[in-house]
Formats: C-alpha cells, sequence, structure tokens
C-alpha cells in the first residue's frame, strides 16, 4: 500500500514524533505559533532564511516571547553571506564543498554519494550546537540561536584531504568510497 507517511525512510526518521499541521502564512497560524513557543525548549527550523524574519518569527521577535527558547536554523549556505539567498540541492552542496572531487575513480566522472549526506550530517552539527545551547541555557539562563549550513557542514568533512595536504603537500587523490555500489558500467555513489 503506497504511503508517503509508511515508507522505511520516513519511520526511520519520524518514529515517536508528534506533530501538529499549522499554516504559519495565516495570522491565525502566526498567533498559535507565537502561543506555542511560550512553552517550547528548542525551536528547530530549516526554511531559506529569509522565510522567518518576513512571517515575523525571527529569533530576535521569538526571544522576546521566550528568552529561554534555543533556536537552531537549517539551510543550505547559513544565515548570512554571498550565498545565503541561493537555491541548492544536495547535489549542489556536494559539488561546491569539493566532496565530489575527492570520491569515485581516478579518470572518470565525479560522484556523489547516495542518499542525503549533507542533510544527516547538518542535522548531527543541528544537534549538536543546539545540546552546546542547552547547557549554556542550563548555566545562564538565557536562550541563543544556532546557525547551521549544510555546506559549511560538508566542508569539515575534508579532515582527510586537510590532514593529506597539510602534512605531506599532496592533494588527496579521488578514492572509491564503500558507500558506493558497481554496476555494470561503473559505480554508483
Amino acid at each position: 500500500m503506497p504511503d508517503t507517511e509508511k515508507s522505511g525512510l520516513f519511520l526511520y526518521l519520524n518514529t515517536n514524533k508528534k506533530s501538529i499541521t499549522l499554516n504559519i502564512e495565516s495570522k491565525t497560524g502566526i498567533a498559535i505559533f507565537k502561543k506555542l513557543v511560550l512553552d517550547v525548549d528548542v525551536l528547530v527550523e530549516n526554511f531559506e532564511p529569509r522565510v522567518m524574519p518576513e512571517l515575523g518569527l525571527s529569533y530576535e521577535i521569538l526571544s522576546k516571547i521566550n528568552p529561554k527558547i534555543v533556536m537552531t536554523s537549517i539551510s543550505n549556505f547559513g544565515q548570512n553571506g554571498l550565498y545565503k539567498d541561493f537555491k541548492a540541492s544536495e547535489i549542489t552542496t556536494f559539488a561546491l564543498s569539493g566532496l565530489m572531487d575527492i570520491l569515485g575513480d581516478s579518470g572518470k566522472e565525479p560522484l556523489k554519494l547516495g542518499g542525503s549526506p549533507g542533510q544527516y550530517a547538518a542535522g548531527v552539527m543541528g544537534f549538536t550546537g543546539t545540546m552546546a545551547a542547552l547547557l549554556n541555557l542550563s548555566q545562564t539562563g538565557s536562550g541563543d540561536y544556532v546557525d547551521i549550513s549544510i555546506l559549511e557542514t560538508l566542508l569539515c568533512c575534508h579532515f582527510q584531504a586537510l590532514a593529506q595536504y597539510a602534512y605531506t603537500g599532496e592533494i588527496l587523490k579521488r578514492i572509491r568510497s564503500m558507500l558506493m555500489c558497481p554496476c555494470n558500467d561503473g559505480f554508483i555513489g
């Protein structure tokens, strides 16, 4: 029975989560949202950087409603900078990070790992930053804002290439990942 809310991936990512549907583009939705913010510890959002401020739901506004709130924003390029308003996909951020240059067979096209590794890695960074902000909250009593960039998260995955260059001066050659699967005419990520 096909159902987007019963797939293995949906269940893996959402089991035991509680949720509601709320139209935050309406005045009623925004009012309900702000009422909910009164009683939350953490708010995680992944809209484009312009969306929350345009809706009147920026951290500056929400922290006046609840000074102890920890708000985490996860976006393709972060909340500031030249690329903040650019559209991107998983393959775009993977390519811009340079990871595609070091994955795949030498002499062949670069590859992106399968699935959504940038999304998951940014989620882990978001979790880490949020937990650090909650620790700070427990010590200072004030909330905080955490800004996670998917591109910057993927840039942090270059530890092997950076270490090799730093210690030997050599540029890492393209490597075949254990996550790449053989197929008839080559490999897929």
